[in-house]
Formats: C-alpha cells, structure tokens, sequence
C-alpha cells in the first residue's frame, strides 16, 4: 500500500542547491561485459569510477542540498553496508532516491525503514520514492521517473520530464529528434557527467516548445 497513493513532492529553495542526476551505478564491475559500464565513462577501474562520481556530487551538492536521484545507485553483492557507506559520504540535507531497475541496497534498506524515510542523522535523510513521481519545484512541475515518457501529466502547460535509464542511446535512436523536442531530458552520467541544478535546467528548457503528444495542451487545467 505504500506506493499506491504518492502526493506530488513541493520542494523550493536556491535554484542552484535543487540537484538532479540518475544512474550513477557505483560498484558496477560489470566482469561480464566485453566493454564494462566505468570504461565507457572513461575510467580506469570501479575504484576510480566511484570516487570520481562522488567527488562530482559533493562538489554540485552541499549539506543543505535537495537531491532528486531518478534511480540504478548502485549495484553488485553487499550492497547494503555499501549503500549506506556510500550515502554517508555524500553531499545532501534531503536525498529523494529511485530504485531504477537495478535496485541494489534500495529494496533492503527501504524495508528497514518506517514511512520510506531513512534519518541518517539529525540533519541529513534519505527518502525512497516510487519510479514514477510527479514534483513542484519552486512551483514548476516536473515529473521524474527512471524510464523515459513520450506523453506526460501538465505537458502541454509546460512541464518538465526527466528520466534516466537509457545512458544517452535513446537521443541516438529514431525517435530521439521528435521527443527530445520537447521538454524531456536524460539526466544520467552519460548525458550530464555531473549533476545538474534546478537552475540548469531552467535554461536548458527555456527555448523549447511546449509540444504535446496527447490531445492535452496548454487549456487543460490540472498540470497534475
């Protein structure tokens, strides 16, 4: 029952301490694959993939942050004294955190907690959310979710859709020139090799059109 029923997210502040990324995947050794995950991101071993991603989020994000993580943290075996390892040394005040689809650490650490909340300290909490969230962000609705929506609540009023998932091979499909039109974004490594602000975003989409898929459109009343 607990992700039946989710009321949009508010959050507001300094448009510049208001942070967005997506699968970050540290601890992604990927031993099978011909051509891992940390090399064609340019590193040299996982080692070096981790503490450079977290060295880029501690240098976007500060204590008194607000991050929004659409999801695949991280992933491989121990995740969940990792995850919390990992999320100790991060930058935030408010950690919003999907699973993705490789959930390591969150599902474990989730049913730790009561309400989804995680108190990491008297100043600092994780709260995990569902794949597919709708957000006010100093009143701009956004809605977030792991995987890319071509159609999507408050489109044609001018709301934002960011996802991740798809490590930037989604611009390079047939699709990617019609539904990058519009204001949809990828926020992952791939695309954006450090977080970006509620600030950058505001000027990435301020020049894009308010283009529908759907029959809503700018007189449709409820953005959400």
């Amino acid at each position: 029952m607990k992700f039946l029923f989710y009321k949009p997210i508010k959050a507001s502040g300094d448009e510049n301490n208001v942070i967005f990324w997506s699968d970050t995947h540290f601890g992604h050794r990927c031993e099978q694959w011909d051509l891992p995950l940390w090399k064609t991101r340019g590193f040299n071993s996982i080692e070096e993939h981790d503490e450079i991603i977290i060295k880029r989020w501690n240098a976007i994000a500060n204590q008194h942050s607000t991050f929004f993580h659409l999801g695949d943290f991280m992933f491989g075996r121990d995740t969940v004294q990792r995850f919390k390892d990992i999320v100790h040394r991060l930058n935030f005040e408010t950690l919003y955190l999907m699973p993705g689809n490789h959930c390591s650490g969150w599902k474990q650490n989730f049913e730790e907690h009561v309400r989804n909340v995680w108190d990491v300290s008297c100043n600092k909490r994780v709260v995990f959310i569902p794949n597919y969230v709708e957000t006010y962000v100093n009143e701009q609705p956004i809605v977030m979710c792991h995987y890319p929506l071509a159609s999507f609540n408050g489109q044609g009023k001018g709301s934002w859709m960011l996802h991740g998932h798809c490590h930037g091979n989604l611009y390079k499909s047939e699709i990617g020139p019609i539904l990058y039109k519009t204001k949809i974004v990828e926020i992952g490594i791939e695309k954006f090799p450090n977080p970006l602000t509620f600030g950058d975003l505001k000027n990435f989409f301020k020049d894009r059109e308010n283009l529908t898929f759907d029959h809503h459109n700018n007189n449709t009343k409820n953005p959400f």
